[in-house]
Formats: structure tokens, C-alpha cells, sequence
């Protein structure tokens, strides 16, 4: 267990300095206890899937994978991680749930390869150490971001299926990365890809974490994430084109952020062992069999190369993704929506921004006159989509010096046609803008 728990000490230094100066003892010895009961109930729902398993589909890598260990075990974090977050009241933050999340899912890692401790060998279990531990980590912090998330939004948005995204997610690496140990060694070259990805998504939802305002404020705004997602990104199309019409110089931002000097000594470091040991087995595979007793040529790559590369390469890139970039960055719009919208007694046209399968914010003159209930006609790229069913929910009470108001609208029910046709034309769009290099934009207020 030694490897396994440095470790895990080492990834929660590391993801302990993002997040937090100091760690409230009660709530980690709450989330140790919560992650031995998720491992409890995960090994009683694997043994209830055996016994339902025929024989002949059990010994299968698949249904092992996917069936008989990923599913019972992200069911088990998933609903555990739940339960802890709505007992220990972590609601206010989604840096929050991402720390606590990262720290369940080492919890969980670290009692799992206490069982495994038990029959494995040093080298399997080794490589345990080094793959499985960091993989319940990332899924943890993915799922309690995905959690926290579904906490904080609007009931009205069926904020459900984004956190059915999450889980599904979680659970097909977990799958993929148990399939990669199950179906032979030959398989393990996978880990480090698969670890990769999911540090990539964490990452991202990190980043996303430094652009979300607190739920204090969402509550005194009286909005929810999601709800000031669609209000953010009608702000930034308008704010664009106010610059644009300007003609304002901005100053480029990049998308990553320089690393610090010891970050990239730690990273070259780590990178240089994984190239050493590479080396020495291109060179001499035969010496490793002697030098390292028992092992096998695809445990010594993924606990001596795979390992120490993907070391380097969190080093180098954890925290360089620039929250800045993210929050005032201003592509090209991609592409205008008109919109006629109605109820019985009021109509507008206006133009809309940004779609998603739960709404939009639209520009109104008069909001207030507007019933509820309302019904819509778009026209993206000359297509027309009507009788759009929708309501409004939420009307912007901050009007400024401009005039500018709006609303909130909800689609009574999710008008599938309409928005796969929109991210079809945004994704064109998108894709004749690349070969144009849009501008990124760090700061609002620069000069002429």
C-alpha cells in the first residue's frame, strides 16, 4: 500500500494548493466515512451482478468492464458524493465540490486498493497505485463539479440530464480503464490516454469553477447557474459588437498561462525518467526482467514510462488554462438568430445570440407586456422553425442608462429540430471562421 498512498498524498498536496489553505477535519473524516459506505455498497451491488450474470457473459472483458465493476462503482460514488453534499451542506461553491469531490474519489481509490492489496502482487498493484488512485480522483472532481452543478440550477431547465452527462462520462473512462486491465496487458498503454482525457475535463471544469459566481449572489440576483450561463453569454455577443462598431484596440490574450519556472523543472524531471526508462528498455528489455523480479514488460512501461510522463505532463498544464481567456474572450459571432416572439396580447422581433436545449435570453422592448406563455419563430440561415412553445420566467430588472432589458425564456418542451439545425449552422460558421483567426480580447476598456 506504500506506493498507493504516497501517491495519493502527492495528488492531494497538489490539488489541495488550487483549492484550499486549510482543510475542515470534521468534513474530510465525514467524506472518509461516506467513501468506505460507497465502497461497501458498490461491492454489494457487484455481487448482485454477478449472481443475475450468466456464467458465459461474466468471464467476459466487456461485461466485467462495463457491467460487473465500472457501473456499480461510479453508482455507488455517484449517490454517496449526492448524499454527502446535501448532508454537509457544501452548496456555495463549485470549487468546492470539485475539492471535495477529488478528495472522495480518493478516498474511495485508497479503500479499494486496500482489498486489492490483499491478493494482488507488487508489480499489479503497483500499477494500481499509480492509475487507479489518480482515476477515481479525476472522476470524483468531475462528478462532484457535474453534482454541485445540478444543485445550483433551475429546476425549470431539467438540470437532470446534465448530470446524467456527467455520470455517463465518468463511468465510460472508468469502464475503458477497466477493460484496458482486464483484457490483457498488452492493453495497458491505454491508461495513460484515458487518464489524460479525464485530467482534461477536470481540468476545464476547474477553470469553469474560477468564472462562477457564488450561489450568495445568484441568490440575491435571484438567478441560477444556468440561467446567468445564457445572460453571461448575451452580454459578451453584445459587448462585441459595441467594441467592434468601434473600433477599440484590444489586447490579445492567450488561452494557456505561463507555468512557473519550478513547475516546468518538476515537469522536465518527471519526463526525463519516463524517457531514461524508456530508453533502457529499448536498449537492454532483457536486463529488466533481472533488474525488476516478476515484472512484465507492460507493468514496467506503465509504472516507469506511461507513469512519469503523464506526471510531467499535469505538471506542465494544471491551472495554465486561463480562466481570463474563458470570461472575456469574444470570437467572431458565429452566427444571428431573428426571432418573432408572441403572446396574445404583445409582439416583438427581436435577435437572439446564444441557444441551448433549455433556452435563451432574448432582448425585449417590453418585457412586461409579454404573458408567460408565449410562442416563437426563428429564422437561422434563411430557415424558418415556428410555433416554438415557450415560456418566460424571469424578466431583467436591471435596466441601464441604455434601455437595454430582457428575458429569461424556457422552451416548454425541448424543440430537438431547432437545435440541432443551430449547432449545425454555428459549427459551419465556426468552422469558416477558423481560417480567419478571430481576435481574443482580455480587457473591455483600452485605447483607441
Amino acid at each position: 500500500m506504500l506506493p498507493g498512498l504516497l501517491v495519493a498524498f502527492s495528488f492531494y498536496q497538489f490539488y489541495k494548493k488550487i483549492f484550499i489553505n486549510s482543510l475542515d477535519a470534521r468534513t474530510a473524516s465525514v467524506a472518509f466515512f461516506y467513501s468506505l459506505s460507497s465502497v461497501g455498497l458498490s461491492i454489494v451491488l457487484e455481487i448482485s451482478l454477478h449472481t443475475l450474470t450468466p456464467d458465459d457473459y461474466s468471464e467476459s472483458a466487456i461485461i466485467q468492464a462495463f457491467l460487473l465493476s465500472a457501473l456499480p462503482e461510479e453508482l455507488a460514488k455517484c449517490a454517496f458524493l449526492f448524499i454527502f453534499f446535501r448532508t454537509n451542506q457544501i452548496e456555495h461553491s463549485l470549487a468546492e465540490g470539485i475539492f471535495y469531490g477529488i478528495l472522495f474519489g480518493l478516498f474511495f481509490g485508497l479503500i479499494e486498493s486496500a482489498f486489492y492489496a490483499l491478493n494482488l502482487e507488487l508489480w499489479p498493484m503497483m500499477v494500481r497505485s499509480t492509475t487507479a488512485l489518480p482515476l477515481h480522483m479525476i472522476s470524483g472532481g468531475i462528478l462532484g463539479s457535474f453534482i454541485l452543478t445540478y444543485e445550483n440550477s433551475n429546476p425549470r431547465n431539467t438540470p437532470v440530464l446534465d448530470l446524467l452527462t456527467g455520470f455517463i462520462f465518468t463511468y465510460v473512462i472508468h469502464a475503458f480503464y477497466n477493460f484496458s486491465v482486464f483484457k490483457s496487458l498488452d492493453y495497458l498503454y491505454l491508461l495513460p490516454v484515458i487518464l489524460v482525457i479525464g485530467f482534461a475535463i477536470l481540468e476545464y471544469k476547474i477553470m469553469i469553477s474560477k468564472n462562477t459566481l457564488p450561489r450568495e449572489v445568484m441568490d440575491i440576483l435571484g438567478l441560477k447557474w444556468d440561467d446567468y450561463k445564457s445572460i453571461f453569454r448575451f452580454k459578451q455577443y453584445l459587448d462585441w459588437m459595441d467594441l467592434d462598431q468601434e473600433k477599440i484596440h484590444l489586447k490579445h490574450v492567450s488561452i494557456l498561462k505561463k507555468p512557473t519556472i519550478w513547475k516546468l523543472i518538476i515537469s522536465f524531471f518527471f519526463l526525463f525518467l519516463g524517457c531514461i526508462f524508456g530508453t533502457y528498455f529499448y536498449a537492454s528489455p532483457e536486463m529488466i526482467l533481472k533488474t525488476f523480479q516478476g515484472i512484465q514488460f507492460p507493468e514496467y512501461m506503465s509504472i516507469f514510462v506511461f507513469y512519469p510522463i503523464f506526471l510531467s505532463f499535469i505538471l506542465s498544464f494544471s491551472g495554465t488554462l486561463n480562466a481570463e481567456y474563458f470570461r472575456t474572450r469574444v470570437l467572431r459571432i458565429p452566427i444571428f438568430v431573428s426571432l418573432d416572439i408572441r403572446s396574445k396580447e404583445h409582439h416583438e422581433m427581436t435577435v437572439v445570440f446564444y441557444l441551448s436545449r433549455k433556452g435563451f435570453y432574448v432582448p425585449l422592448l417590453n418585457p412586461d407586456k409579454f404573458q408567460s406563455q408565449v410562442s416563437m419563430e426563428f429564422w437561422i440561415s434563411g430557415t424558418s422553425i415556428a410555433n416554438i412553445p415557450g415560456e418566460i420566467y424571469w424578466i431583467d430588472q436591471s435596466v441601464g442608462e441604455d434601455g437595454n432589458s430582457g428575458a429569461l425564456v424556457k422552451f416548454s418542451k425541448i424543440p430537438w429540430k431547432l437545435i440541432v439545425f443551430w449547432n449545425f449552422a454555428l459549427f459551419r460558421q465556426r468552422l469558416k471562421n477558423a481560417f480567419q483567426m478571430p481576435k481574443l480580447n482580455i480587457e473591455r476598456v483600452l485605447k483607441k
